[in-house]
């Protein structure tokens, strides 16, 4: 199987996946959390004289999240936990499912912007430890801690209920210098937090697995996502905060507090690693991927799994054509050892085959020995042993798993038993119709003696002895009759029997019941998972570093895969007709999609540094599909099976919900406004936002500033006065709109299949 890389996703542009994704500017609580009284005053009065008056105060709590989180509300944070990579460009962002939170709280008592900002330190720019998650201590102890030089947040302890200043909250220290520097200012707030509503529910279920593992999928219902203001530029480790701002507004405007530290709730915290790598070490997928697909842009069979062929070799010899055959159909020259002990050389091919492997006539169904599947190819003098490796390699695997050895035994046995007394009811009455096999198969063994004893004449016997003198007072004590042949159907008429065309298909109707436990035994994906990758992939020069190869899956190998695994316990003739029935059994009851038809393999460091790669398939016009199997054999390697030889193979950055950035070359593509019906807005053809460093405060610590400014020294601004001049925007750029123009979606990297056709 051969595919060839036909394009390169461009950054902004969202997969089409049917997910309706609308974005709203905030999700506000008419009441924030606090403590409120409601009081009533009623008065009655007679034209200017007052009769009465009555006064009412009723105190009640709202209750929100303030110094604390409950970890269930996290949905998912990107960058994702322990990542690593190049994440240079993106804006670290949290995403809840509690969709009001950002809301519930008050910065002061006059504005209703976000109460939380998400802030983002490099490794040690605290003096912390790696991944330091902060300091546990009571709400009490955190509002009695202040000093001259450490500053707590300015809240009134009375103002906070009892059981909340016993709680417990954890506590970062960061320094006033630092917290200047990289804290979004009073203006920035709102365009740091929005809504995200996934609908579609339906469009969400149609299309299972594909992203599973993920940090984040685009699970439909309604989200509020909060969104950092700093670029991860320098390399190293990265922790963000979840951070409380309430009580510190007045440190918002970019004047240094006069402490030295200011002590923060941390609501929530993750930590990753930016790896920008070097000019001559590729780490972005986009460079990776290109330089992997590279091969495949003018020869499609160079992504196929086949030995490499050898620069400048000319085939002169009908020899050396067929050894360049088999080379280029996946075969690997492997050192044999004959029954006599010459040592030579066969060819061996794995279930993965570059081309569509050919059916081969010599090898029966099922097979009962290694032997039966050997290929010879008389001409050359050489066996094929790819097929009889398969059988021996599933017998290793039964006997090397106790459990598996003592399924198979043990449903041998059952069937030996069963089919023994089905056969002896088929010698005595007869084959049944179909509706009364089931009776004769699953016959009690006393009644199955009675009925052999009757076949014998016992019964005759028994009534001539009680007619006898005295036969009253004597039991029967002689010894029946022996049975007729008939009835004890020998060797060769069990062979008989079973070579008969309606008793096999009674057996394969009947024998269901017992070979279920033999099914997951045989299941191709359980068994490839359970092989060496050496059986997969004989040759390490077939699947070289930072490489993609495609293949076929050969059905014939895995079937002798699956003979292998049946074949323990086989030790009767019996036992070998009964073989050829459970094989034909399982095949028929094994569903098409349980087979995998086609995959690949990747080997690169983008498998060990984004474990959440996503990956799908599509035939024709036909909807995609997730791989049904999909593993990692070793850290920087990835397998991926199919259940159809699809047309396009799609593998895209991990999808971590939508991140939020710039593009890689210091530009933002900018997304229509109008007329989106609720969806994302598609990207505007040449249509970007260029030289967004500008946007950057000074100092080198990658904080962008959002909204401080006017278009030449603030990113809003300039992205309104863009937008406008498009005819996109009319009046004000909300949050919303911030979020939708930052959106960032996975880079895609398709390949397209080039079929090849094996002779």
């Amino acid at each position: 199987m051969s595919l060839h890389p036909t394009e390169t996703g461009t950054p902004g542009v969202p997969d089409e996946t049917g997910r309706i994704v609308t974005f709203y500017d905030s999700y506000r609580p008419a009441l924030p959390g606090g403590s409120y009284r409601i009081t009533v005053a009623h008065t009655v009065a007679d034209g200017g004289t007052t009769l009465a008056e009555f006064d009412a105060a009723q105190d009640f709590d709202v209750r929100a999240p303030r110094f604390s989180l409950d970890p269930g509300m996290i949905h998912s944070c990107g960058p994702a936990a322990g990542a690593r990579g190049d994440f240079g460009d993106q804006l670290p962002h949290l995403t809840l499912d509690r969709a009001t939170l950002p809301w519930e709280q008050q910065v002061d008592d006059t504005s209703r912007a976000p109460w939380v900002a998400l802030l983002l330190f490099a490794e040690g720019e605290r003096g912390e430890q790696p991944q330091d998650t902060g300091t546990a201590m009571t709400v009490r102890a955190l509002l009695s801690s202040g000093t001259e030089q450490v500053r707590v947040p300015d809240i009134d302890a009375a103002t906070v209920l009892p059981d909340v200043l016993d709680s417990t909250c954890r506590c970062i220290d960061v320094p006033t210098g630092l917290f200047t520097a990289i804290a979004p200012r009073p203006a920035d707030l709102d365009y740091l937090a929005h809504i995200r509503e996934v609908g579609d529910p339906a469009s969400l279920r149609s299309r299972p697995g594909v992203g599973a593992g993920l940090a984040e999928e685009l699970d439909a219902g309604r989200y509020s996502v909060v969104v950092g203001n700093r670029f991860p530029r320098t390399a190293g480790g990265y922790t963000a905060h979840l951070v409380s701002l309430e009580g510190f507004r007045a440190c918002l405007d970019g004047t240094p507090p006069s402490q030295a530290t200011l002590r923060m709730v941390s609501l929530w915290s993750w930590s990753f690693r930016h790896d920008p790598g070097t000019p001559d070490d590729d780490t972005l997928f986009y460079d990776l991927m290109t330089r992997i697909a590279a091969p495949g842009k003018d020869d499609p069979s160079a992504l196929a799994l086949r030995l490499p062929p050898q620069n400048g070799a000319v085939v002169r010899s009908a020899v050396e054509q067929e050894a360049a055959d088999r080379l280029a159909h996946g075969y690997v020259p492997v050192t044999s050892h004959t029954p006599t002990g010459e040592r030579t050389y066969a060819w061996y091919r794995g279930p993965f085959t570059p081309v569509p492997a050919q059916p081969v006539d010599t090898i029966p169904a099922p097979l009962t020995s290694a032997d039966q599947a050997l290929v010879y190819l008389r001409e050359y003098g050489v066996f094929d042993v790819g097929y009889a490796s398969a059988w021996t390699l599933g017998q290793t695997l039964a006997l090397a798993d106790a459990d598996t050895a003592a399924t198979v035994s043990r449903t041998r046995r059952e069937l030996r038993a069963a089919t023994t007394r089905f056969l002896r009811r088929v010698a005595v009455h007869g084959v049944p119709e179909p509706g009364q096999a089931r009776t004769l198969w699953d016959g009690h063994p006393a009644r199955q003696r009675f009925h052999e004893l009757l076949a014998a004449d016992w019964g005759e016997h028994a009534l001539r002895r009680l007619a006898a003198p005295g036969g009253n007072d004597h039991p029967v004590s002689a010894s029946p009759p022996a049975r007729p042949s008939a009835a004890l159907p020998g060797r060769d008429d069990v062979h008989a029997l079973l070579g008969r065309d309606d008793v096999r298909a009674l057996l394969g109707d009947l024998v269901a019941e017992h070979t279920a436990p033999l099914a997951p035994l045989t299941d191709p994906l359980g068994l490839l998972a359970a092989l060496p990758f050496d059986a997969l992939v004989a040759d390490a020069r077939m699947l070289p570093a930072e490489s993609i190869r495609f293949f076929h899956v050969d059905p014939l190998w895995l079937r002798a895969l699956a003979d292998g695994v049946l074949s323990t316990g086989v030790v009767t003739s019996l036992d070998a007709h009964l073989h050829t029935v459970v094989h034909a059994r399982l095949a028929a009851g094994r569903r098409a999609e349980d087979v995998p038809k086609a995959g690949f393999l990747l080997r690169s460091r983008l498998v060990r540094d984004m474990p959440g790669l996503t990956v799908e398939g599509s035939a024709g016009d036909g909807p995609s599909f997730a791989p049904v199997y999909r593993a990692n054999p070793a850290p920087d390697l990835l397998l991926c099976l199919f259940a159809e030889v699809p047309d396009d193979v799609v593998i895209a950055e991990p999808h971590h919900g939508l991140s939020y950035g710039i593009d890689a070359d210091d530009r933002i593509g900018l997304r229509h406004l109008t007329d989106r019906n609720g969806q994302p807005g598609a990207s505007i053809p040449d249509a970007a936002l260029t030289d967004v460093s500008r946007f950057l405060r000074t100092g080198g610590a990658g904080v962008l500033n959002i909204a401080d400014g006017d278009a030449k020294t603030a990113l809003v601004p300039a992205l309104a006065a863009s937008l406008t001049g498009l005819g996109e925007l009319t009046g004000s750029l909300t949050p919303a709109d911030y979020a939708l123009e930052l959106l960032n979606t996975p880079y895609r990297i398709a390949f397209r299949h080039a079929e090849e056709r094996q002779p």
